[in-house]
């Protein structure tokens, strides 16, 4: 168990910002009743599962969801981790898909098995923890920049990587409102962004149906991300090894959720850095006014950054202090997303409110960084 602590201290949810707490549902809370047949002892793979379960477990952003769904309550009280009453309750696939950036079910390919790991589906908390520590572990030191300052692996389509290590350190970063790489323009960022939220919104509003194949969607910049998996659709994306979610309203849900990670994790300051311009109105084409964000100055990109400074940052202290910051924030984003979603809004209005109102770029040829106080000290 030691061993698996220390494993665990070393893993830090680094690109996971407001941080949450992973637990199992349906079908694969099921299966993780089912006797082991995997290469690490029954009792190592418990552990690891235990310690994932009781360690990462702040919640934060299934309080911030909960808080865009209606729970009212002192920022410090924490009422709205686990909110009681059903009118201030997002539904639990909401939930699931909040938890869907951090944490995306994948399979290893042919020539990627790591010893041990079977060829099935792996997600936290109860398929194969103990191969998703495995994966992400090495994933990790693979992306590490080098001690020359040379850049270290490319997680991406091309070379058909983990979903799970593209999401936290390649090509898909963008989950977590980060940049791909330092230097990257901030308008490249916004528009990777911008093409996931597409996907997400209209998947929600059942305008993208569950089977359609993801590299033929006609989204700009969509599509390329897919290109390799040309059997995966969008349900595949969501749901691989686990058919809870897979009936409606649970799958829009699980979408809309996605999209509310994105929106949260761009209030974190180690994933971007965000203006103080309070008073700002932001006016879309059909007359509607919303409150509007700090401006983004920049994206972060996590290759140079220091993981224990970008972790506080994801702390309950942190997403405690953004509460009490003035609005808007990433709840009140989250609830004007809600109220469209639940009006089936149009996604050009939608996409007007996140391009003019919530990504609005102070810079938009703004190079990405790991930004001075959270920079790693070699």
């Amino acid at each position: 168990m030691a061993l698996l602590l220390l494993l665990y201290c070393s893993l830090s949810p680094d690109a996971s910002a407001f941080k949450l707490k992973t637990e199992a549902a349906g079908i694969e809370s099921r299966k993780a009743n089912l006797e082991s047949r995997w290469s690490l002892s029954r009792y190592t793979t418990k552990g690891v599962s235990f310690v994932l379960d009781n360690f990462w477990d702040e919640l934060n952003h299934e309080e911030l969801t909960h808080r865009s769904f209606g729970c009212a309550s002192d920022a410090e009280s924490r009422i709205c981790m686990l909110p009681t009453s059903a009118s201030a309750r997002a539904p639990l696939a909401a939930l699931v898909g909040v938890r869907w950036n951090d944490n995306p079910p994948f399979v290893l390919e042919d020539g990627q098995t790591l010893s041990g790991c079977r060829g099935t589906t792996i997600k936290l908390p109860a398929l194969q923890p103990d191969c998703w520590l495995k994966v992400f572990l090495d994933g990790q030191r693979r992306a590490s920049v080098r001690a020359d300052g040379s850049p270290g692996e490319q997680f991406n389509s091309a070379n058909r990587s983990a979903l799970l290590l593209r999401s936290h350190f390649g090509d898909m970063q963008f989950l977590h409102a980060m940049a791909t790489r330092d230097g990257e323009l901030a308008s490249d960022t916004k528009a990777q962004i911008m093409s996931w939220a597409e996907f997400s919104y209209r998947v929600a509003q059942s305008e993208i149906a569950p089977g359609a194949y993801l590299y033929e969607l006609k989204i700009p910049g969509f599509a390329a991300l897919f290109d390799k998996q040309r059997g995966w659709t969008a349900m595949t994306l969501f749901t691989l090894g686990d058919g809870t979610f897979r009936v409606e309203p649970d799958f829009s849900w699980l979408a809309f959720g996605s999209l509310l990670h994105v929106v949260q994790d761009s209030f974190a300051r180690g994933h971007a850095d965000r203006a103080d311009t309070p008073g700002q109105v932001c006016r879309l084409s059909n007359g509607s006014e919303f409150p509007k964000p700090g401006r983004i100055r920049s994206f972060r990109s996590y290759a140079n950054q220091d993981s224990g400074t970008h972790a506080n940052e994801d702390s309950v202290r942190a997403m405690t202090e953004h509460l009490l910051s003035p609005p808007p924030g990433a709840v009140e984003v989250g609830a004007a997303l809600l109220a469209f979603h639940r009006n089936k809004t149009p996604w050009q209005i939608v996409s007007e409110y996140l391009d003019v109102c919530v990504f609005d770029l102070e810079d938009a040829s703004a190079a990405a960084g790991p930004g001075q106080e959270f920079r790693v000290r070699r």
